[in-house]
């Protein structure tokens, strides 16, 4: 699939979408010769789309599928795709740190790839990055957490709410980036109880309740916003069909 043919399907329904990216997939499975730009880059958008979805059981498979391809193109041009491979990383791990303490062993060995991909970042990243090494870092937190060892995910998770404070203003201010935030500062809350710091880990989980609602507040005001803008243009849309007529009428 072109990336003008892949760029038409926004603005698509995910029902009409998600058909598409999967029979784009596996078209340019069957056909590339070694590694390929092309079928990494879609298999990840279909594994991301997959996610949006909420069909995390494709996800993860189709999640595996992009690592695979993605890091084979890295092997050849790491400098060029260090990024999507990090982003594939990353995404499946998002989508399996939500099985912890199962599958702790693979999600470690996940991570470790992933920090060995974004090393070049990790100390000083752009604010176009600082996203997806926030993300590794508080990925990391939670796995540290799950197994027990608050005061090593404690630092970790730090790590990540400072990294995301790089991130442009209009990014750290989404319904998903202000949710992942909220578990940024749970898992905080929960290291400071482990230390018997009870006062602290009252502030960070009050801190976190409202940042989750306020990622609520603000996914239940861009649907308000969307259905607003909806009837809008169904308006627009009769007014446009009787505009010629009343033109006549004059």
């Amino acid at each position: 699939m072109r990336t003008r043919a892949l760029a038409r399907m926004y603005g698509k329904s995910p029902q009409v979408r998600l058909p598409r990216l999967a029979a784009a997939v596996a078209e340019l499975r069957e056909t590339r010769s070694g590694p390929d730009d092309r079928y990494a880059t879609l298999a990840y958008v279909y594994a991301a789309e997959l996610t949006e979805a909420g069909r995390r059981a494709e996800a993860l498979v189709a999640g595996a599928e992009a690592i695979a391809a993605a890091r084979a193109v890295y092997a050849v041009r790491p400098d060029r795709r260090r990024d999507l491979f990090a982003l594939c990383l990353t995404n499946q791990a998002s989508l399996m740190v939500a099985d912890l303490p199962a599958g702790r062993d693979e999600l470690r060995a996940l991570l470790d790839e992933a920090f060995e991909v974004l090393a070049p970042w990790l100390a000083e990243p752009s604010a176009g990055r600082a996203r997806l090494v926030s993300r590794a870092y508080a990925l990391r937190g939670h796995v540290e957490l799950a197994a027990g060892l608050p005061a090593v995910a404690e630092p970790l998770l730090w790590r990540a709410h400072w990294t995301g404070l790089r991130m442009p203003r209009h990014h750290r201010t989404t319904p998903e980036s202000l949710l992942w935030e909220a578990a940024v500062v749970r898992a905080l809350s929960t290291c400071r109880r482990a230390d018997d710091d009870d006062a602290e880990a009252d502030r960070l989980g009050d801190l976190a309740r409202k940042v989750e609602q306020a990622s609520k507040d603000l996914r239940r005001s861009g649907k308000e916003l969307r259905a607003a803008i909806s009837d809008v243009a169904d308006v627009l849309r009769g007014r446009s069909v009787q505009a010629p007529e009343d033109t006549r009428g004059r």
